[in-house]
């Protein structure tokens, strides 16, 4: 349930994988994020870039998890819905 809170920073090439999850909040965190929602076979069905603290998002039905990654992340790496992620 404590996610990023409590954290100053997510470092290039750090994230963090929530599953099950459908939407996500930033209240009380200190650093804003990029996100990538995802469904059950790893495709992006939305990249969120650069959600600053206090914020919500809207739920994504067809979500099983989220991964949320350092700000910039999503520009860096031209992330987009459709992409297939990798885990390895």
């Amino acid at each position: 349930m404590k996610g990023l809170l409590g954290r100053e920073s997510l470092r290039s090439g750090e994230g963090l994988l929530i599953i099950p999850c459908m939407g996500i909040h930033t209240i009380a965190m200190r650093f804003p994020i990029d996100v990538l929602f995802i469904d059950k076979r790893n495709i992006v069905i939305a990249a969120i870039r650069n959600i600053r603290p206090n914020r919500l998002t809207r739920l994504y039905p067809g979500a099983s998890g989220v991964i949320e990654l350092p700000v910039g992340t999503l520009d860096a790496t031209e992330t987009k819905a459709g992409d297939l992620i990798e885990f390895s």
